[in-house]
């Protein structure tokens, strides 16, 4: 069928430029009308197989034409939800009526005016569906009013990524119920003292916040029920009482530490369900001497350090570790990154250990070493904007996929 449907357009393109020359009403063109008549009624006639399947499946198809949810695909061009409702009347209503395609919303996108209106609009899609939202905003207007509708539906939040980074933007006080949040990316300018209170959010059980959020703003988080901590830019020092509300079931933590603990003197940080901890050095070169002191780990399963967290010996900075944290049990990987020591030191020291060194400086890599990692070099957009970058796509590493990894 498709050699013929092929023959015929070839057919009646033909025909088209033989009537071109032809003069109307001479026999050769009165034929040549008929005939066209006749191809053109079996081109119509004709129903791809693509148009006949029922509308339930080319919805499913369109859902997983889309990156999995909870990341989000771009506002517009070819891997976007608004794409499909760019090919024909048909799909465009298929894909209106698919609430599941609206449910993540990426509010950043290089070179694209985004309406202050979209987030009410895809919200009103996507129905009564939880949501996904990345938005990225500057001081501006339209930053400003985009922030204010994504508020708006703050009880439908899923996993909220928020980055308000100009120095006199703020966050809009939150309070109020979040039934749905799992997990919150929060990373700010000088916010000036926004309330942020998180309290009735039942299922959060990730925050990654930086600085200013945590010191600058009145942040109420419940973090006794917190599972993963990301804290960034903090000096160890202010992120020890973060630690300690969350010890009691925090499993995973990463800490952006700038070099203020020469010379500090803390009290010692239990961390007794902790599995995996990635400490990252935010200045290079600096002078940070030995942070590993500071920690109590007993159920440590996967370390990832750059060296100079470690001080002038870092194979004793390890030892004291793991007798401090009577005897680390489930240690079974240590990442060591701008290593300077020999690796056979680490290794004749903790046999039992495996060991991972990575000599390139990779501080300002996004995402815990235990998080999933992605294929980023792919751009899913047009010019060099991919449409996430690596820390929004392992931030949403779901809970079950933790698991296995951990177990294995």
């Amino acid at each position: 069928m498709h050699s013929k449907n092929v023959a015929d357009r070839t057919r009646l393109a033909e025909i088209d430029l033989q009537l071109t020359s032809q003069p109307e009403e001479c026999a050769a063109s009165v034929a040549l009308q008929i005939e066209r008549i006749f191809v053109k009624e079996r081109l119509d006639a004709y129903k791809y197989p693509v148009a006949t399947l029922p509308n339930e499946i080319v919805s499913e198809i369109f859902i997983h034409f889309l990156p999995p949810y909870p990341l989000c695909p771009p506002l517009v061009g070819p891997f976007s939800p608004t794409h499909l409702t760019h090919i024909c009347r048909h799909w465009r209503d298929i894909a209106l009526s698919t609430p599941k395609l609206w449910r993540a919303m990426n509010l950043y996108q290089r070179m694209t005016i985004i309406s202050p209106d979209l987030p009410d609009v895809w919200a009103h899609r996507a129905r009564t569906l939880p949501l996904s939202i990345r938005m990225i905003g500057h001081d501006t207007k339209t930053a400003k009013r985009l922030l204010a509708a994504v508020f708006r539906y703050k009880a439908r939040w899923e996993y909220i990524h928020l980055e308000v980074r100009a120095t006199s933007s703020r966050l809009p006080p939150v309070e109020g119920s979040m039934p749905l949040l799992r997990q919150l990316y929060l990373n700010s300018g000088p916010i000036r003292t926004s309330h942020l209170n998180f309290s009735s959010a039942p299922k959060l059980q990730t925050v990654i916040m930086d600085f200013n959020v945590a010191h600058d703003s009145k942040l109420i988080l419940p973090f006794a029920q917190l599972r993963t901590l990301g804290l960034m830019w903090m000096d160890l020092s202010v992120a020890r009482k973060f630690l300690a509300a969350a010890a009691a079931n925090l499993v995973e933590c990463e800490l952006d530490i700038s070099p203020e603990l020469e010379g500090t003197r803390m009290d010692v940080i239990s961390l007794p369900r902790v599995e995996h901890l990635r400490l990252n050095d935010v200045h290079e070169n600096g002078e940070i001497g030995d942070c590993l002191q500071y920690f109590e780990l007993q159920n440590l399963r996967c370390l990832d350090v750059a060296e100079v967290f470690m001080g002038n010996n870092p194979v004793d900075s390890l030892q004291k570790l793991i007798e401090r944290s009577n005897g680390c049990p489930h240690l079974h990987t240590v990442c060591v990154r701008t290593r300077l020591m020999a690796d056979y030191l680490f290794r004749q020291a903790f046999p039992k250990i495996e060991f991972l060194f990575d000599d390139n400086s990779d501080g300002d890599r996004d995402g815990p070493y235990c998080w999933k990692d992605i294929e980023d070099e792919i751009d899913y957009t047009s010019g060099d904007e991919t449409w996430y970058d690596e820390f929004w796509h392992e931030m949403w590493v779901s809970d079950q996929e933790r698991t296995k990894r951990i177990q294995s």
